[in-house]
């Protein structure tokens, strides 16, 4: 993956590498503190992985970043990936499956096409993959950072 171009992004990534193990031991949710990290938080996402072990997990947001809560209208807590983004959640779905696949980073830039009527808002975005033992990924941490006619939004 091409190194994140925000700052905040590339921060995120710089931490959660700073919590991977030796051997491929990828960080849990209990590695991750948020008061570490304050400045990330309006732009940060959890999603839990709801089905491990199976080919096609549901996604489920444990949290959503305030900035993030903006753009989408709502915090959608609580909800899958499905419930909150519809016709649109193949997207997300590839992106988290991505990084579960990898047992790695992986990031996307572009426009908000998914969002109906945000399309003219730039994104960029990381995804990892977290593992309570270690080993099996339970949860994806992320984050977006939105810009408008190249200005940073949130």
């Amino acid at each position: 993956m091409p190194a994140p171009q925000d700052l905040l992004l590339q921060d995120l990534l710089v931490y959660w590498q700073s919590k991977c193990g030796p051997s491929g031991r990828l960080p849990g949710r209990g590695d991750i503190d948020p008061a570490d990290k304050p400045q990330l938080l309006p732009h940060l996402f959890l999603i839990d992985v709801d089905g491990t072990g199976d080919a096609r997990p549901d996604y489920r947001v444990r949290l959503i970043g305030t900035a993030q809560s903006v753009i989408y209208n709502g915090s959608y807590t609580g909800q899958t990936i499905e419930q909150m983004m519809g016709s649109k959640a193949t997207l997300f779905r590839h992106a988290f499956d991505q990084a579960r696949q990898r047992r790695g980073p992986v990031g996307y830039t572009g426009k908000l096409v998914w969002w109906f009527g945000k399309e003219w808002i730039d994104f960029e975005s990381i995804q990892m993959p977290l593992a309570s033992d270690g080993n099996t990924i339970d949860m994806i941490i992320g984050a977006g950072v939105f810009s408008i006619m190249g200005r940073k939004w949130g």
